[in-house]
This record gives C-alpha cells, sequence and structure tokens, in this order.
C-alpha cells in the first residue's frame, strides 16, 4: 500500500505527541523529587512527632490515673491497659480547632 501525505503527516503528529507526553512525564518525575517527596518527609516526621507527644500524654494520663484510683481499683485499669494493647486499640484524636477551622 502506497504512503499518503496524510498518513506520513498522522505520524509525525503522532510521534511530537508521544515526545510532549514523555517530557510531561519527565517534568512531573522531576517537580515530585524537588518539591513533593521532600514535603512528604517532613509530615511524615512531623506525625511521628506528634504521635510521640500522644503516646507521652496518654502513658502521663495513665500514671496520674492510676494514682487517683483506690488500690483495687488499679488491678482492673492494667488489666483494661493490657485488653487495649492486645487489641491494638489506639484512641482516635480529637479535631483541633484553629482559627474557627478544624484541622
Amino acid at each position: 500500500m502506497p504512503r499518503t501525505p496524510l498518513a506520513g503527516e498522522m505520524r509525525h503528529t503522532a510521534r511530537k505527541q508521544a515526545a510532549h507526553r514523555t517530557q510531561q512525564e519527565a517534568d512531573a518525575e522531576q517537580r515530585w523529587t524537588n518539591h513533593d517527596a521532600p514535603e512528604v518527609t517532613l509530615l511524615d516526621q512531623e506525625i511521628a512527632r506528634h504521635e510521640t507527644t500522644l503516646d507521652r500524654a496518654a502513658a502521663q494520663f495513665e500514671r496520674r490515673l492510676a494514682a487517683a484510683l483506690p488500690a483495687s481499683a488499679h488491678r482492673g485499669r492494667a488489666a483494661m491497659a493490657t485488653n487495649r494493647e492486645a487489641i491494638g486499640f489506639r484512641p482516635e484524636p480529637t479535631a483541633i480547632h484553629h482559627g474557627g477551622a478544624s484541622l
């Protein structure tokens, strides 16, 4: 089958479009490397810091509660704590309000 000028033009357009898509993908990957990946790392570190803070606050709360309870209640509280750990329970954080908006 003979090649027509239209078929050649279509192939040329398709090659240009493929090259453009390849360049767009390379640009997106570069943006990810330069901006998004470091931002994700910073956010992960901040989440870990806040989780540590929450864990410390929960432990402090448990200690204060244990100190305030009578001796007979300590055994029940210890059993509850053990059961919570066994099932992997972590209390859900409450919404943090900042400037009237919930974060």
